[in-house]
């Protein structure tokens, strides 16, 4: 009865709100049970499932006494998990970047479907890679990184307490190496459909009887899906070492 009590007290039931609210951002907003097809029970079933099971290690901490310090600590909760949820999909999207290069590069852009996620129009390869990288980020373990990193960031930062912010300029650090990752993540598809437009160039140069345009559109697209294919071990170690450096940083924004 006495531990029942305690569960209920007015700290404790503070800190599973503070805890829910971290735990919620970054579930909600997370890869894949973030997804907007995802529903909305499931979603929450699954936050309150977690908040659940790491209550207990979160320790307690001094309190806000006034209704300013506990708008300040809400929202504190609210950044860190968007944060972490953010650091985590920017190697999805460059990999949905380097889709969408490659896709145009193929001559697949006139091919686009609507992307429910994004709610825009994106290209058929752009999605082929998104999907590639998601189901290589399960395969890899990442959503038990999530929890993981979710436990030791009760123990380094608990909910409520001051936020040192060390790390608020790397997350936009980490966000301008999106493009960079992007270009090395199609660079294997667009080095060999460049030298496939060079030797096109050269063939229409040569002979112009022939009509280039119509042979260089299943040209490209072939040895373009061809290549991609052959890449794909290659890109799968490319995600899995930014993954693991985003995934430090995501631990570093969580613990202050």
């Amino acid at each position: 009865m006495k531990e029942l009590v305690l569960w209920f007290s007015p700290e404790r039931v503070a800190v599973a709100m503070l805890v829910l609210l971290r735990v919620g951002s970054l579930v909600l907003l997370a890869p894949g049970i973030g997804h907007p097809l995802v529903p909305v029970p499931v979603k929450a079933g699954l936050v309150a499932a977690l908040t659940l099971m790491l209550l207990p290690l979160a320790p307690v901490p001094a309190l806000p006494s006034s209704a300013l310090g506990w708008a300040l600590a809400a929202l504190r909760e609210l950044l860190l998990g968007a944060g972490a949820a953010l650091v985590l999909r920017l190697a999805l999207a460059a990999a949905h970047l380097a889709g969408q290069l490659a896709g145009m590069q193929m001559g697949l852009a006139i091919a686009a479907t609507l992307d429910p996620e994004a709610r825009a129009q994106t290209g058929l390869v752009a999605e082929l890679a998104s999907t590639f990288a998601f189901t290589a980020w399960i395969a890899f373990g990442g959503h038990r990184e999530v929890f993981v990193g979710l436990v030791q960031s009760l123990q380094m930062l608990p909910p409520g307490a001051p936020w040192p912010l060390a790390h608020a300029g790397d997350l936009v650090q980490l966000a301008s190496s999106v493009f960079s990752l992007a270009l090395r993540l199609a660079a294997p598809v667009l080095g060999l459909l460049l030298l496939i437009y060079l030797a096109l160039g050269l063939l229409a140069r040569a002979a112009p009887q022939i009509q280039v345009f119509f042979l260089a559109f299943p040209l490209t697209t072939a040895i373009g899906l061809w290549s991609l294919a052959l890449a794909l071990p290659a890109l799968a170690a490319a995600l899995l070492q930014a993954w693991h450096m985003h995934g430090r940083w995501a631990l570093g924004w969580l613990a202050g």
